[in-house]
């Protein structure tokens, strides 16, 4: 899938995909050899959503819940649908095909979006995507 087709399918601009894309919203995105954006790991979650009848949301957690080094993952519902998806995708048992299916064209990224600041004795983690700070005390000498 290439970016005007998930523009059009999700009616999302293609513009405002870069610009998730750009601030972190939404992980890098992969790019073929000419450096156009790759939407192929969207289309398989869409292709796994479809085929059982559920929201592609569910889909998606119901894959990290099936990595035994995720014991919960970090949920930010703004509206009472995504909280009834992540509800409901603990009960989604994906077969070893469908997360061979969702797996193999991924190509891990490195983790962005955060910055660490230390001012004064303390450290400040700046989440980007949201432009809000966090604190937390430094108890390390940096």
């Amino acid at each position: 899938m290439k970016i005007a087709e998930v523009s059009e399918r999700y009616g999302i601009s293609s513009d405002t995909l870069r610009y998730y894309e750009r601030i972190g919203l939404i992980p890098p995105v992969n790019r073929n050899k000419s450096g156009i954006r790759d939407y192929t790991i969207t289309q398989r979650v869409s292709d796994v959503a479809e085929a059982r009848g559920l929201p592609m949301a569910q889909v998606a957690l119901a894959w990290m819940l099936s990595k035994p080094v995720i014991t919960t993952p970090i949920i930010g519902t703004t509206r009472p649908h995504h909280l009834d998806d992540a509800v409901a995708s603990i009960s989604v048992q994906l077969t070893p095909d469908e997360i061979q299916h969702l797996e193999e064209a991924y190509q891990p990224h490195p983790i962005l979006g955060y910055v660490k600041s230390t001012q004064s004795g303390r450290t400040f983690y700046k989440n980007l995507a949201h432009r809000s700070f966090y604190y937390a005390a430094n108890r390390e000498k940096i």
